[in-house]
């Protein structure tokens, strides 16, 4: 009895390691695709405060240059030129990039039970033997029957 009793006990032992184990990757899982997700997050918002400075620095670059051209201007064209630069620096447009989504596929780590394991072998082993002309090849025990005859 004590023999049988120890054995279950350590069925659940090694149960209860392969769920530790299980939930740790998991969990690594998780962290890393996050950790991703913020670095793609920090690119982004780089690459937005570099479009926004090219901009900021044409925009001022182009004010100089106007009113560079202003004051080479003599007095009586003056009235006109300010017109027209000012007509010209309303149809200017300075605009930052746009965002865009763009979908990417992510994989998702699942917890798979043993029957579906059992069933996803099946369904390969049918998909094979449609296939192939050769001779399908005894089904494979289960961890499950394997456990059973110990």
């Amino acid at each position: 009895m004590a023999k049988i009793k120890n054995l279950f006990e350590q069925y659940n032992a090694t149960l209860l390691e392969q769920k530790k184990k299980m939930s740790e990757e998991i969990t690594k899982w998780g962290s890393d695709l996050i950790r991703e997700i913020e670095q793609h997050v920090t690119d982004q918002k780089k690459l937005l405060e570099q479009q926004f400075e090219n901009q900021r620095r044409a925009i001022d670059a182009k004010r100089k240059q106007s009113m560079s051209d202003l004051a080479k201007q003599d007095k009586k064209k003056v009235s006109e030129e300010i017109n027209r630069l000012l007509a010209e620096c309303k149809d200017l447009k300075f605009e930052l990039a746009a965002l865009e989504y763009h979908n990417r596929k992510v994989g998702y780590i699942q917890v798979t039970t043993e029957d579906q394991l059992a069933e996803k072998s099946r369904n390969e082993n049918s998909t094979e033997e449609k296939s192939s002309p050769r001779k399908a090849s005894p089904p494979m025990p289960t961890s499950t029957s394997a456990k059973q005859t110990r």
